[in-house]
């Protein structure tokens, strides 16, 4: 799959995405480096044909934000 992504957009091997940064922002994930690993798990599952609509998107966008670890917060005990 990475190789995949790789290839340029003209190749037909890449899909519109169904969902952008600016997506995630709108449904309340906080912004960050996350986005793009998100973003790429979700090509990759439209891809293997697993996501299919920004709904299937966002669910997966979901379940990918809450398996990251979690980042301590200011004043939060580690």
């Amino acid at each position: 799959l990475v190789k995949l992504r790789e290839m340029p957009p003209a190749s037909g091997l890449h899909p519109a995405r169904l969902l952008d940064g600016n997506d995630l922002k709108r449904a309340g994930f906080p912004p960050g480096p996350a986005f793009k690993a998100i973003l790429d798990a979700i090509e990759d599952a439209q891809i293997e044909g697993l996501v299919t609509t920004a709904e299937d998107a966002m669910t997966l966008a979901r379940t990918k934000l809450e398996a990251l670890p979690r980042r301590p917060t200011k004043g939060s005990v580690p």
